[in-house]
């Protein structure tokens, strides 16, 4: 395993550390040992996958796309098709034709993003119960782009670019997404400025969280937070086994099913466990196996890998979905396919 893959590995197991400690702390609950216990197998199984010398086809994880949103419906199908071709093209241009094109796309959509929610007046860090709106989530997903282009070409201004939008929207998440794509991206290189820059960024992230919604604090942040998304697993978790409900594959945005089981309407977060536990049971710890392999077969393009490894840390606590297994699979396949191209 490479040091950047042993990195992610700690950070599922910090993460399950302050979930623990949290549970004991902020809900005075006792962690039950067969949700832990499974949550460990599955970080065991993608070091597995990670380990193995399973070479998994190149259009398989094309297949893997289309059969984990079949049950979304032909245009998830559609789409994907047409995204496998598209990256097809791709693949046959030169090597910095396809990092300048996809910077360049990946810079544009980040900073166009954000420009819509605040068109429509949704900007959190003023009126805080905005961030629930539906608009609001192009503030993520221009973090996750701007994680891309960091994957791709390091930059500081792209780092505090991220850490600004983070700020306004009250994500937390997109300071966490740019700063580890950063890290991901230049280690062992690391800026020790852009690090300073980064580490600050994420601390005024969570305490701009904290003003904007006074009973949100930084405790609450590192302990509580982990803690909550890990006991709406580990309920879950028990209605599923053994051998799951498909509860997670057939809905795009799953996080209001889960929040349904407790009664309310916004969006719940339940691990990375918590997808294959719920939708497939006992047999989910394969999934780990395969999500093991993507991240090997990433390493044949560096900003893939690092851009991979950033995605899942932050799906550590948010957990997977369609969309989400869908970019991992196509990171493997388009590395996969870049590689093949260099080797003719």
């Amino acid at each position: 395993m490479l040091k950047l893959e042993k990195t992610f590995i700690f950070f599922n197991l910090l993460f399950l550390l302050s979930a623990v400690i949290g549970e004991v702390l902020c809900f005075h609950a006792v962690p039950k040992i067969f949700p832990l216990l499974y949550a460990l197998a599955f970080i065991g199984a993608i070091i597995l996958g990670i380990k193995s010398n399973f070479n998994f086809p190149r259009y398989g994880w094309i297949i893997l796309s289309i059969l984990v949103g079949i049950k979304i419906g032909l245009e998830w199908i559609a789409f994907i098709a047409f995204g496998a071709i598209c990256l097809l093209l791709f693949s046959k241009k030169k090597i910095q034709e396809k990092d300048k094109m996809l910077f360049t796309l990946s810079v544009l959509i980040a900073i166009i993003l954000p420009l819509i929610p605040a068109f429509y007046g949704i900007v959190p860090i003023l009126e805080p119960q905005k961030r629930f709106e539906p608009l609001a989530i192009s503030y993520v997903l221009s973090g996750y782009s701007l994680a891309l282009a960091i994957s791709i070409y390091p930059s500081l201004t792209l780092l505090v670019l991220g850490i600004i939008i983070s700020a306004i929207s009250t994500f937390r998440i997109v300071a966490l997404l740019v700063l580890l794509a950063y890290v991901y991206s230049t280690y062992p290189k690391l800026n020790k400025k852009a690090l300073v820059i980064g580490g600050i960024g994420v601390i005024v992230a969570f305490l701009l969280r904290g003003m904007a919604e006074p009973s949100y604090n930084f405790i609450q942040g590192a302990l509580c937070r982990p803690a909550f998304t890990y006991l709406v697993y580990e309920r879950i978790f028990h209605i599923t086994m053994p051998w799951g409900k498909l509860l997670i594959l057939p809905t795009l945005i799953p996080g209001y099913k889960v929040a349904s089981f407790f009664g309310t309407n916004v969006r719940y977060t339940y691990t990375i466990y918590g997808q294959p536990a719920f939708d497939f049971g006992v047999l989910g710890l394969l999934e780990g196996l395969i999500l093991g392999v993507a991240i090997r077969e990433a390493r044949g393009v560096k900003w893939a890998h690092a851009f991979l490894l950033s995605i899942l840390t932050v799906f550590i606590e948010i957990g997977l979905d369609v969309p989400k297994l869908t970019t991992i699979f196509l990171l493997a396949f388009i590395s996969k396919a870049f590689v093949m191209k260099n080797e003719r």
